[in-house]
């Protein structure tokens, strides 16, 4: 309840006379203040070459991966996070949350 909060008086038939029983109704009800999380940025992830040997590219995000590897941003990305957790290859790349060596090299 503490996220999201839109009002008591929702229907204006239905029986209200149980608001003002609810702690911090007359103050929510005139209001909307919803506690939004906090976004981040997104977390880096890493390609390289299905060896591990070769580093290819940095992107900002799962979605941003996504987009470049698939072609389609709005693809699901637990086929992706689930590759990077199992050190599986996808699409023919090995992915990472983390730089497997030094690119400065």
């Amino acid at each position: 309840m503490g996220e999201y909060f839109l009002s008591y008086d929702l229907i204006t038939r239905a029986d209200n006379s149980l608001t003002n029983s609810v702690p911090g109704a007359a103050l929510c009800a005139t209001e909307f203040k919803p506690i939004l999380k906090n976004r981040t940025t997104g977390i880096p992830v890493y390609t390289y070459s299905a060896d591990g040997k070769t580093f290819i590219k940095c992107y900002s995000s799962l979605r941003e991966c996504v987009k470049a590897l698939d072609g389609n941003r709005n693809t699901n990305t637990s086929s992706l996070e689930l590759r990077i957790v199992h050190k599986e290859l996808y699409n023919g790349l090995r992915v990472s949350y983390a730089p497997l060596f030094d690119h400065n090299k």
